[in-house]
């Protein structure tokens, strides 16, 4: 997947398709390194920002997991 910056926040990832949902479900995962809070000490509530190179990253590894599991449920 392609993205056209290397640092994106929500709504700009939600332009490329994304859901509001599916966004903030991965930016809540446990361990992840590629989203966090834009300005969040001086403010609970900034922007989450991805790192873009990142976050493809983690979608090419999930990917691959779930085909995986999808090739065991066949043979």
């Amino acid at each position: 997947m392609t993205f056209s910056k290397q640092i994106m926040s929500i709504p700009e990832l939600m332009e490329m398709g994304w859901t509001r949902k599916d966004l903030e479900s991965y930016y809540r995962r446990k361990g992840q390194r590629y989203a966090w809070r834009k300005n969040s000490k001086s403010n609970i509530r900034g922007h989450i920002v991805f790192d873009t190179e990142l976050f493809g990253q983690a979608i090419e590894r999930e990917k691959e997991i779930q085909a995986k599991v999808r090739e065991r449920r066949i043979s």
